[in-house]
């Protein structure tokens, strides 16, 4: 969809902003990175409206082949272009020559360029997402970006973008390749103006002679006055000069309409209008600053409160600190008293359980005494009653006992007598006589048993 020139103007300066970003990415993560030396080998602000303004003259989208890529800035404000669909980056190998200098550049100490761009790419997704960042020979680069590009045609024409070859020799490379990679190929190169331009015409004019197809060469800064100042050359077949001028011829009308008075001056009475809406603004923001100081003069006393009233809560916080250090302290020493205790609870315990299984198997034993005792108490008595018996029979006994005590003595005297009287009686052949009075004597009670004790023995 076409847009306006107020659209297409405020669009390229919003792109503007973003290769600014891209540059202070690039100082920001590589900070020993010079700055100087990042816009050195960056596009100018007057190439980057060309270059931007010639793209919008291609009615067509296309990929660009960018040869020479340094840190990625031109890479960058190429894909930030809505008419382009992909870039491909060929990064310089070794540092850029100065013939004029008569010696190549010294290598760049810490991060390769390479590496740069791709640290900074990575930080802004739209642009990224259309880059291809590619190391070795441009033309292999293109083939191989074909060959991974499957919607991508090598028959029409492609936009190449060259801007680090300053010497003969590198033109002709960068050339040789770009139309090698494609025969109809538009080249737009930088440094064809200034300190350096003689080297690269010469490598321009070294190609045009050599090359077996006819090419053309221009400046851009020959198209009109506006465009005086720009650096940049292009390099296109005879083929397809026809188009290529229609691009050219709209260049110049585009850069002849910003320079017309008539045109000057209403673009004059717009950016009036641009900076009084800012001026408002700026008014609007001054009144907010105003209040914002208010609130933040505001802020600041609270602030002084709230630190005042945080050293005390810090004093306050470090003595319970110190107190807490202490409970935790004694916490350790109730732990380990409780733990002790716990210990001797448990000890207690288990001899509370052994003493009362000791009670419990005395009170057997004291019921079994009981029992024993109340045993032992019947049988004393039982003795007692048995030993009164045997007592009351044994005085009877000794009663019996004497008596026959007496009996025996008297039986002993008899005897004596009988015995006498026997021996008598036994000498004198009165054996009949004694054996009656035997016989009598015999029937006594108990005379039987004495004699049995008392008689001589066989």
């Amino acid at each position: 969809m076409a847009t306006t020139d107020s659209e297409w103007t405020a669009r390229f300066i919003d792109r503007k902003r973003r290769l600014e970003e891209y540059k202070e990415t690039i100082s920001r993560l590589f900070p020993t990175l010079p700055r100087d030396l990042v816009d050195a080998r960056s596009i100018n602000d007057a190439d980057a409206l060309v270059l931007a303004l010639f793209l919008r003259c291609i009615p067509h989208e296309g990929d660009v082949l960018e040869v020479g890529t340094d840190f990625g800035v031109s890479t960058f404000y190429l894909a930030s272009q809505p008419s382009v669909l992909r870039v491909l980056g060929v990064v310089n190998q070794d540092p850029p020559e100065d013939e004029e200098a008569g010696e190549r550049s010294e290598p760049l100490a810490g991060p390769k360029p390479v590496d740069v761009a791709r640290a900074a790419l990575a930080e802004f997704a739209d642009e990224s997402a259309k880059i291809r960042l590619q190391t070795g020979d441009e033309r292999g680069a293109w083939t191989n970006h074909l060959g991974a590009t499957p919607d991508t045609s090598g028959d029409g024409p492609l936009l190449a973008f060259s801007n680090g070859a300053r010497t003969r020799e590198a033109v002709v490379t960068n050339l040789q390749a770009i139309f090698d990679a494609n025969t109809r190929a538009i080249a737009i190169l930088d440094h064809c103006k200034g300190g350096g331009a003689p080297f690269v015409h010469a490598g321009i004019a070294d190609y045009m002679e050599r090359a077996k197809s006819e090419y053309h060469f221009r400046l851009f800064g020959d198209l009109t006055s506006g465009v005086a100042t720009s650096n940049l050359g292009i390099v296109y077949p005879d083929e397809d000069s026809a188009e290529v001028h229609r691009y050219l011829a709209e260049l110049g009308r585009l850069f002849s309409e910003r320079m017309d008075p008539l045109w000057l001056a209403c673009r004059e009475q717009e950016m009036i209008g641009i900076v009084n809406t800012y001026r408002d603004e700026a008014e609007s923001l001054s009144r907010q600053h105003q209040g914002l100081i208010g609130e933040y003069d505001d802020l600041e006393d609270r602030n002084k409160v709230l630190q005042k009233r945080t050293s005390w809560l810090e004093k306050r916080k470090s003595q319970l600190q110190e107190i807490n250090t202490a409970l935790k302290g004694e916490k350790k020493d109730l732990q380990k008293r409780a733990s002790q205790l716990e210990k001797r609870v448990s000890q207690l315990d288990k001899r509370k359980s052994q003493l009362q299984e000791i009670n419990a198997g005395l009170k057997e034993e004291k019921k079994g005494l009981k029992y024993r005792a109340s045993q032992s108490e019947k049988h004393t008595s039982q003795l007692e009653k048995r030993k009164s018996q045997l007592e009351g029979r044994n005085s009877r006994l000794e009663e019996r006992n004497s008596r026959l005590e007496e009996r025996n003595s008297r039986l002993k005297e008899e005897r004596l007598l009988l015995d006498s009287q026997l021996s008598d009686y036994r000498t004198s052949g009165r054996y009949r006589l004694a054996d009656t009075v035997t016989k009598n004597v015999l029937r006594i009670p108990g005379a039987k048993a004495l004699a049995r004790r008392t008689g001589p023995k066989e």
